[in-house]
Parts: structure tokens; C-alpha cells; sequence
């Protein structure tokens, strides 16, 4: 048996926040051995997207998974035991790379804030949404540049330093 990453279950209970607080999600839940540990949205649609997830990824062998049926995904990810998932309507183009970020976290070059997590305000809606996404997932608007949440230095949505802005 191999050992499990000790941060698994606290960056995937952060990732299922994440998608609650922005509303990017109707349903999330965070499992142990197919155990419902946390969740939001009612048990009952937790524990079904939950065990979804679980058979998607059992019969894929992935790791983790975005299926998209018309305007309604479910994304899931396992991380040792555990396993996330969560469903949602509209954009999910940013949900990989919030899944990858449970595994690999994406960190401020300048400062080390993990900002895989953070969530940033649309300039055009005012909707929170995940640093990691270069659009509003709610209206589109590009926000590929946005600034630390601790240092305030300008990074691109997938952590890298943003050039400098040129004096023309």
C-alpha cells in the first residue's frame, strides 16, 4: 500500500470551498473510501456525484476526470483514498487545472501564497471566480493578469510572473 499525500484531504476540503464560496458549483463532496466526509449542496446529490466520480475513475484509472453533458459537468479527482467531486452548469474549462492544483499547487513566485485556491472579483460582474482561470467563468471577461493575494506582484493565471507593463 502506498503511502498517502498528508495534505490530501485539507487541499481537497479547500478546493470543494473554493467552489462553493464562487458558486461555480451546485454540489461538491469530499470521500474516504467512498465515505462522505464533507460537503455542500443536499447529502443526497453529494453522495450520488461522489459515487459517480468514484466508477468513472475506477474504470478509467485516471486520476482525474471532467465530463460535460450540454451545460452540466462533473469533475472528480482522486488523491490516495480520497477523492473529490462536484458538479456544476455553465463554463468548466477551468475545472482541470483546479484539480491539478490539489496535486501540484500553484505557488507566487515572489512571496510563495499559494494561490491555487484564491479567488479573484470579475472586473465586468463582480462574481468571485478562481485565480487559476484566465476567464470569468460567469460572463467571459479575460483576466489573465491579476495580482498576488498577499504581495500584490502581477501574475499570469497560472502563477508565472506577468511582464512588466511597458511606459507607451
Amino acid at each position: 500500500m502506498s503511502a498517502e499525500p498528508t495534505n490530501c484531504e485539507a487541499r481537497l476540503a479547500e478546493l470543494v470551498e473554493l467552489l462553493r464560496r464562487s458558486g461555480l458549483a451546485e454540489v461538491g463532496a469530499v470521500g474516504f473510501d467512498g465515505l462522505l466526509l464533507e460537503h455542500f449542496g443536499s447529502q443526497e446529490e453529494a453522495e450520488e456525484v461522489l459515487a459517480r466520480a468514484i466508477d468513472v475513475l475506477a474504470a478509467s484509472r485516471a486520476r482525474l476526470f471532467l465530463a460535460a453533458d450540454g451545460s452540466t459537468w462533473l469533475g472528480g479527482l482522486s488523491c490516495g483514498r480520497f477523492v473529490v467531486a462536484a458538479r456544476g452548469r455553465g463554463r468548466h474549462d477551468f475545472v482541470p487545472g483546479l484539480l491539478s492544483a490539489v496535486l501540484s499547487p500553484v505557488s507566487c513566485p515572489r512571496c510563495g501564497f499559494d494561490v491555487s485556491f484564491a479567488l479573484v472579483r470579475c472586473r465586468r460582474c463582480g462574481r468571485p471566480y478562481p485565480f487559476l482561470a484566465p476567464l470569468c467563468p460567469f460572463c467571459g471577461e479575460p483576466g489573465v493578469v491579476k495580482r498576488c493575494p498577499s504581495c500584490g506582484s502581477r501574475l499570469l493565471s497560472d502563477g508565472r510572473p506577468a511582464a512588466r507593463r511597458l511606459p507607451f
